[in-house]
């Protein structure tokens, strides 16, 4: 979210940032987890692929809802001497917030869904990607391995659920479906 305001505010935080966030987005998700899995061990893998992953999501979004303020009420809060504070809250806020809210239901997924691989290739013990990991080398038991699975699509989905009530209770109006 931070790095979204920074490239809207700044040429040189866009310069440097914009091209980073691409590479992120540009690199398969088995790469960052073997290379993360090397320096920082299996413990808190997969919160940073997670958080690694969702993180080009997050700025975009928050990026195009600032680019998307509409440019007449950008001047009559300068021709009525807003506050800073108060241009934000009336201007940009309305902007960001469907594009922050749809980038927040694209990541909450991708989160999980890159959390739990970090958790398959790194063998993290007592996690839902070590079970499917268990599941897959015991003679291929399909049968474990599609109730791990569905169990996992069902967190997700009821995740996902409490996530947009959250959103709707927060924005007050209907959180899109991506």
């Amino acid at each position: 979210i931070l790095a979204g305001i920074a490239i809207r505010l700044s040429r040189v935080a866009d310069t440097l940032l914009t091209p980073l966030f691409s590479a992120i987005r540009a690199t398969p998700v088995a790469c960052f987890i073997i290379v993360a899995w090397v320096m920082i061990g299996s413990a808190r893998l997969p919160v940073l692929i997670a958080a690694l992953m969702v993180s080009p999501v997050m700025m975009e979004g928050t990026a195009s809802g600032i680019s998307q303020a509409p440019p007449p009420l950008l001047e009559a809060a300068r021709a009525y001497r807003l506050s800073f504070f108060r241009t934000v809250q009336v201007v940009y806020l309305p902007s960001v917030i469907p594009h922050f809210s749809s980038s927040v239901i694209t990541s909450s997924g991708l989160a999980w869904k890159s959390g739990i691989a970090a958790e398959v290739i790194a063998l993290t013990a007592d996690t839902l990607g070590y079970a499917v990991y268990m599941a897959k080398s015991w003679n291929m038991d399909t049968v474990d391995l599609f109730a791990w699975t569905f169990a996992i699509i069902l967190i997700n989905l009821l995740l996902e659920g409490v996530l947009r009530a959250v959103l709707r209770r927060f924005t007050k109006r209907e959180v899109p479906t991506c």
